[in-house]
C-alpha cells in the first residue's frame, strides 16, 4: 500500500522493521537552532510507543550532527533526502514508517508532554483519517497572539466546516489514507499541507482539528518577514487557495522558501 506514494523511490525499506503506534516525520534543511527544542519535547512524552525519522536534504550547518546526539535517548533515524523540497521529504519519510499512524511536524515547534498520548487516545474517541491543530507561537507579543488568535484559530474552525485546513507544522495522516491520495504534492507552490487535507477530504475521510493539545511553533518567519507582510501573505493565500484551488503558479504568490530561516 505505501507504494502508492508519488514521487519517490518505488520501494524503500522501513528504517525500523519495528511496529510503533505512531511513525513521528520531520523534514530537516538547516534546523540547527530548532530540532533540539523539539526533539527535547518528543523526549519528555507520556506516551513512548513511537518512532521518529528526520529526513534531512543535505543541510549547511550543524543539523544532523545535532540530531544524532539524540540517538541513544530516541527511538531516531536520520534520512538523506536527494531533493530540497518539503513535500519530497514528507513523502519520503512516510514510505521508511514502520507505523499505520503518521505524524508530521515541521522543525521549529514544540509539543507538551502529553501531546501523543492525547492523540492516541482522540483516535480512539473519533475514529478520524486525518487531523490538524490549532498553532500557539513562541512568543509574548501581543501582535502575535492576535494574528494566530484571528487568522490560525478563526479561520481554521469556520473552514473545517466547508474545506478544512490545517498546516504543517502538525498533520496526523492515517499511512493508507496519504498513499491513496499519493502523498504530498510536489508541484504546490504554497500550501502543500492544505492541498493534501483538501483532496483526503474530497474522498470522505474524517477530518479533526484540535483545539488541545495545541502546537507551540517559532515565530521566526514573522521576524524576518514582517508581522503585517506575514498577515497579509497568509489572508491573500487563503482567498487564492478558496476562489481558484491549489496554488502551483510561482508567479501567483510568494513560495515558503524552505531552509531559509
Amino acid at each position: 500500500m505505501i507504494d502508492g506514494l508519488k514521487y519517490v523511490l518505488p520501494h524503500i525499506e522501513k528504517v525500523s522493521p519495528t511496529k510503533v503506534k505512531f511513525s513521528v516525520l520531520i523534514p530537516t534543511l538547516n534546523e540547527e537552532k530548532y530540532i533540539g527544542h523539539l526533539l527535547d519535547s518528543l523526549k519528555a512524552q507520556s506516551f513512548t510507543d513511537f518512532e521518529v525519522i528526520i529526513v534531512d536534504a543535505h543541510s549547511d550547518d550543524k543539523t544532523v550532527s545535532l540530531i544524532k546526539n539524540y540517538q541513544t535517548s530516541l527511538n531516531l533515524h536520520v534520512v538523506n533526502s536527494s531533493q530540497r523540497n518539503i513535500s519530497y521529504q514528507r513523502n519520503l519519510a512516510a514510505k521508511k514508517a514502520a507505523a499505520d499512524h503518521l505524524i508530521f511536524f515541521d522543525a521549529d515547534v514544540v509539543v507538551d508532554k502529553n501531546f501523543l498520548g492525547n492523540i492516541d487516545r482522540a483516535l480512539i474517541d473519533h475514529h478520524f483519517s486525518i487531523a490538524s491543530s490549532w498553532l500557539n507561537p513562541l512568543s509574548d507579543r501581543l501582535a502575535d497572539r492576535v494574528i494566530f488568535g484571528l487568522f490560525n484559530h478563526v479561520y481554521l474552525e469556520t473552514a473545517k466546516y466547508f474545506t478544512p485546513g490545517g498546516t504543517g507544522a502538525f498533520l496526523y495522516v492515517h499511512k493508507d489514507v496519504l498513499c491513496r491520495v499519493g502523498g504530498f504534492d510536489l508541484t504546490t507552490n504554497f500550501g502543500e499541507d492544505f492541498d493534501l487535507i483538501k483532496r483526503v477530504h474530497r474522498l470522505g475521510y474524517k477530518y479533526h482539528l484540535f483545539r488541545r493539545p495545541s502546537i507551540k511553533f517559532s515565530v521566526r518567519r514573522l521576524d524576518k518577514e514582517g508581522r503585517l507582510f506575514y498577515l497579509y501573505k497568509m489572508i491573500r493565500s487563503g482567498i487564492y487557495y478558496h476562489t481558484h484551488g491549489t496554488i502551483h503558479d510561482p508567479k501567483v504568490f510568494i513560495k515558503n522558501e524552505f531552509g531559509k530561516f
